[in-house]
């Protein structure tokens, strides 16, 4: 079984067609105690940009020496050159939009902050003009660099997406018992055929198991090792066949998978990271040191 998400609500839903049957659940991530903002733009396409290197993807986790060195304190940051724009995004700290003055008043929390009214638009634009200078981002120095919006507006903005949330628990067996309820079998071969029951496990991975990505940076990293250790949780389960059924193993399963992925969830500047093999595949492991 697999997990999916609605547009409203982090976790799993029944995959079986009936649509709206919560399975796990989702609860809210500990980064809604603070506002996350991100910055977006679109420059245009200058002459020789092919020769800069993008940046697939940059964390201050695994590249704090490079993110220290700059101005405009970001957590992370991509540079996506497509065949119309250079696309930059980035997470930006409140910090230091409160030192560049972006919002007007700075003690409002959440979208309050993002009001037209209370955005300076200069100031936006001059600190994302300053983060393309430190990343080495191209753009014109001469003319207009913005891409041209419909409504003659220029292509940048700042947004909030600190709505973090994050599945109950990452994996669930259930339980299913095949009776068929219109036959004339009496209540005891009823429960009889119950202890012969099928366990069915949900696991979630990506969006389903943890959204957005984009608070910590790690998007991709975040996704790939949470597939790790959910194939390897799954290769044990179907390995162990004596305690496939077994309520009390399954149970340790949940407990100790959850206790993984909220490691996974933490900060991973405070983790070790070294590599460890499983079945033929090495992958990193990470430890929080005591």
């Amino acid at each position: 079984s697999n997990c999916s998400r609605s547009r409203t609500e982090s976790g799993s839903v029944s995959n079986d067609g009936e649509a709206g049957i919560e399975m796990i659940g989702s609860r809210r991530g500990n980064c809604l105690k603070k506002d996350i903002f991100g910055i977006v733009t679109n420059f245009k396409r200058i002459r020789g940009d092919h020769k800069i290197e993008q940046i697939l993807g940059k964390s201050y986790h695994f590249y704090q020496k490079e993110f220290d060195s700059k101005e405009i304190r970001l957590e992370n940051i991509v540079y996506y050159r497509s065949d119309l724009t250079n696309y930059l995004v980035a997470t930006v700290k409140k910090e230091s939009l409160i030192a560049h003055d972006i919002f007007i008043e700075h003690k409002l929390r959440g979208k309050r902050l993002l009001k037209r009214e209370n955005v300076n638009k200069d100031n936006l634009r001059n600190m994302i003009l300053k983060v393309a200078e430190e990343w080495n981002i191209p753009h014109s120095r001469k003319r207009n660099p913005f891409n041209i919006l419909s409504k003659g507006t220029e292509d940048f903005a700042v947004f909030e997406f600190g709505k973090l949330k994050i599945a109950k628990q990452p994996i669930k067996f259930i339980q299913r018992y095949d009776v068929d309820s219109d036959n004339d079998e009496n209540e005891e071969d009823q429960k009889e055929d119950q202890h012969q029951s099928q366990t069915q496990m949900i696991g979630c991975i990506g969006d389903a198991e943890c959204a957005p990505f984009w608070p910590k940076g790690t998007g991709v990293n975040h996704a790939f090792i949470g597939i790790y250790l959910m194939m390897d949780v799954i290769k044990k389960w179907i390995k162990n066949e004596d305690k496939r059924d077994d309520i009390e193993y399954l149970n340790d399963i949940e407990i100790d998978t959850k206790k993984e992925f909220d490691v996974l969830h933490s900060d991973l500047s405070d983790k070790i990271w070294h590599k460890k093999r499983i079945g033929n595949t090495y992958l990193p492991e990470y430890t929080v040191p005591k």
